[in-house]
């Protein structure tokens, strides 16, 4: 069976990951379980935990200390295969009214800037203006323009983003993500293309 939500990842302008998509409605689904129509930097952190554990894991000495900031600071109170079961479950019964189901609708319309110049996620959720600035930001390291366009930030990487959120001198969130031992450089190297 199609599914139209993993085609339509595949039709993006940039190839790229699926960690792209994946790590976007995980965030929209947190930020859904918050009851928030805003996507907050705390929950694409969670979603860039979620979708890509496996292969930002490498940049932690452990993973006690991020698995706390996790919990305390983003929301998470389940463990990370939960949410891959909920999205699961949501792609295959096709729930109506459920996060999934309103982002597939949406995703098919291509994620658009909304008239007051902020990113939807997937047109449908916005983001807060911190994370804006912080998908911009990496939309202008990776495109290399100074303005970028809604493709480009959709065309970043998870692991650029969270590069981006590890950098950000202003955010209580970044500075906690420091502090839980993350290694930037190994970061960078992986942002890089190394491991």
């Amino acid at each position: 069976m199609r599914n139209p939500v993993v085609a339509d990842a595949q039709t993006e302008p940039r190839p790229g990951s699926k960690a792209r998509l994946w790590f976007r409605m995980f965030a929209g689904m947190l930020a859904q379980d918050r009851g928030s129509g805003i996507v907050e930097v705390e929950d694409c952190l969670a979603g860039i935990y979620i979708a890509c554990w496996e292969k930002i894991q490498h940049c932690w000495p452990e993973s006690t200390p991020v698995d706390r900031l996790l919990l305390e600071h983003c929301g998470l109170e389940m463990p990370r295969w939960f949410y891959w079961i909920r999205m699961y479950e949501s792609l295959h019964n096709r729930v109506p009214g459920s996060f999934v189901a309103k982002f597939r609708r949406v995703w098919i319309e291509r994620a658009r800037r909304a008239p007051d110049g902020s990113l939807r996620l997937a047109g449908m959720r916005k983001v807060s203006p911190e994370l804006q600035a912080i998908y911009d930001l990496a939309a202008r390291k990776s495109s290399g323009s100074a303005s970028p366009a809604p493709q480009d930030v959709l065309a970043v990487e998870p692991e650029q983003i969270l590069q981006m959120i590890a950098e950000q001198a202003n955010l209580s969130v970044s500075k906690k993500l420091r502090e839980s031992g993350l290694d930037i450089e190994r970061l960078r190297k992986l942002v890089r293309g190394g491991t």
